[in-house]
């Protein structure tokens, strides 16, 4: 009753300063009235509301959803100078939002002056691989170089490196835990910070890194080259490449480069993508205490288009791909030389009884926490290292309550108990599919775990049945597997790139999926008040797809075409001949 009263006051509001403007009386600022900017309409509307109501027409002013409903109504809305979009029976969506995507940030891949990878099939062979590497460098800059954890780079010590590069310093890494480094790295870490090996006869360091002495060298140490300026026009270009499948805002940690580069487009209101930054000051961090007093709590520091929602620190384990991620179950079988056993790494224990780590990471969950900080984005590969993780979430809240959105990411494999737990803690799952976008790949995986534990991979529909709202990432930035659409079929249809079908009882519904990169992935970030549906007053990303989303065949979601991209109710792609 009291909204038709107010409809009707409005209305009579309406006629009165109509009737004195008709009589030359201006009684009001002409800011009051004013026309969308744009109406989109001849269309299929799914708002992705609780309710997932559709539309047929959605109007937008001043980069806000001003009304949604059926074309007759909603073009009323539009004037002269309006810009009017005939849909011709599309879909519009939310704007697509991925919560874990940091590969698209500009990161440590561009900290050293020369990097690259090495076979490293033997140690000799491995050296000279490196030495080629060096000799391409300047004297003095630094070489940063990739291998896989096996033999050679087990035999690998800082004199070996130090005959290769006496000028240059030098590191060499199979995964974040695990680096070996030249003398002139060496020099420059105190001898106290945890993670440093050393030879147990003579005491003497070796080169051979762990843990926090890592983080060390990778966030203090290793030099930004070239600076963040130079890097702003291959960012833009990575926003637009993500912008053309429907993206509109990234989620993920982000290191200090990462964070100076998107500041400065960010400045220049050059951002094509809202992003959410889960900063890694924490990670692998020695002096996290010292770090927080001095920076302070910025969870939830910025604005619409960029925003600081916490931070993320070390993980537990690895990948499934390389076998280091640490599950209950083992392996069925190992690849000839796997170093990371039947179960997985764990990186937050000492390894073969060498004592090189007197601290673990799980102490900046707490230091974290005490200080207000929310922590999130957090790489979890297997089902132990979730339940690892969220022991260590339950124990920072019986210090001191949770607050902000705590997430976890991944998530290849979590238990029942796992998932009752995230519940109790407000914890959110992200899910993805990026080992299902290769037959290949994922046929490696099935070799060390068996065709039974792919079926167990990813449980979102378990996770809706438990009381979750899963959210949904990439996790990659080249195709398939960066593309909405495409993770949004596996949720669907649960088929590999092969089409072979793992664990049919996990599918989701198409409103579910859809879910996973709108609604409930607007609640990872804390922007559910401002993103993730289409409602009157919220921010206006969109996407348009040239297809019906709810009709076409469930293998065929990740083809269907996006003909426009906007954020803020601008448009940030279109496609040609659109």
């Amino acid at each position: 009753m009291k909204g038709h009263i107010f409809k009707s006051s409005l209305a009579i509001l309406v006629v009165v300063l109509c009737v004195k403007v008709m009589a030359g009386q201006q009684v009001y600022p002409p800011e009051l009235f004013a026309y969308a900017d744009t109406v989109l309409y001849n269309g299929k509307i799914l708002t992705a509301d609780d309710q997932f109501t559709m539309a047929q027409a959605v109007a937008i002013r001043d980069g806000k959803f001003l009304a949604v409903g059926e074309t007759s109504r909603i073009l009323q809305l539009a004037g002269p100078q309006s810009r009017r979009i005939d849909l011709q029976g599309k879909t519009v969506v939310p704007g697509f939002m991925d919560t874990h995507l940091h590969s698209a940030f500009m990161n440590i891949s561009f900290k050293s002056g020369q990097s690259g990878k090495v076979r490293l099939e033997s140690l000799e062979g491995g050296l000279k691989e490196i030495e080629a590497f060096v000799k391409s460098a300047q004297p003095g800059e630094w070489v940063n170089l990739a291998g896989p954890r096996g033999p050679a780079f087990a035999a690998l010590r800082k004199e070996h490196l130090d005959k290769v590069a006496p000028n240059n310093p030098l590191t060499v890494s199979a995964s974040s835990d695990d680096f070996v480094a030249n003398s002139l790295v060496m020099d420059k870490l105190s001898p106290d910070i945890p993670g440093i090996e050393k030879d147990p006869t003579t005491g003497e360091t070796n080169g051979v890194l762990h843990g926090w002495s890592v983080g060390v060298v990778q966030w203090e140490i290793m030099p930004w080259n070239p600076p963040p300026g130079e890097l702003l026009e291959s960012q833009k270009e990575d926003l637009l490449k993500l912008n053309r499948l429907g993206l509109t805002t990234l989620m993920g940690k982000a290191d200090g480069r990462a964070v100076s580069v998107l500041k400065e487009l960010w400045g220049k209101e050059e951002l094509t993508m809202r992003v959410r930054l889960a900063h890694q000051f924490l990670w692998q961090n020695p002096h996290g205490e010292p770090f927080l007093k001095r920076l302070g709590n910025l969870s939830g520091f910025g604005d619409d288009m960029m925003k600081i929602m916490g931070l993320s620190i070390q993980p537990v384990d690895g990948s499934i791909s390389s076998g280091s991620a640490l599950t209950f179950n083992p392996k069925i079988r190992e690849f000839s030389g796997n170093p990371y056993g039947l179960y997985g790494q764990h990186k937050w224990i000492d390894t073969a009884g060498e004592q090189w780590r007197t601290l673990t990471d799980h102490e900046n969950v707490l230091l974290a926490n005490r200080y207000g900080w929310t922590v999130t984005s957090l790489h979890t590969g297997g089902d132990q290292a979730a339940a690892i993780h969220l022991e260590v979430y339950d124990k920072a809240n019986q210090e001191k309550p949770l607050t902000g959105r705590w997430g976890m990411d991944h998530l290849n494999w979590v238990t029942p108990e796992s998932m009752e737990m995230m519940k109790k803690l407000g914890v959110i799952p992200s899910v993805y599919h990026r080992s299902w976008g290769s037959v290949e790949g994922l046929d490696k995986i099935i070799f060390q775990y068996g065709a039974d534990a792919i079926h167990r991979m990813f449980p979102a529909k378990s996770m809706i049945q438990a009381g979750l709202k899963p959210v949904a990432e990439a996790d990659a930035d080249v195709l398939p597997m960066a593309s909405p659409l495409w993770n949004i079929e596996k949720f669907v249809s649960r088929k590999d790139e092969g089409g072979r079908v793992w664990g049919a009882d996990e599918k989701l519904t198409r409103r579910e999926a859809l879910n996973t990169y709108t609604n409930w992935a607007a609640y990872y970030s804390g922007d559910e008040e401002r993103l993730g549906t289409i409602e009157p007053g919220k921010l206006a990303d969109l996407v348009v797809l040239d297809g019906d989303f709810l009709e076409v065949p469930e293998d065929e979601i990740g083809e269907i075409p996006i003909s426009l991209t906007m954020v803020d109710g601008k448009v940030v792609y279109q496609q040609e001949g659109r």
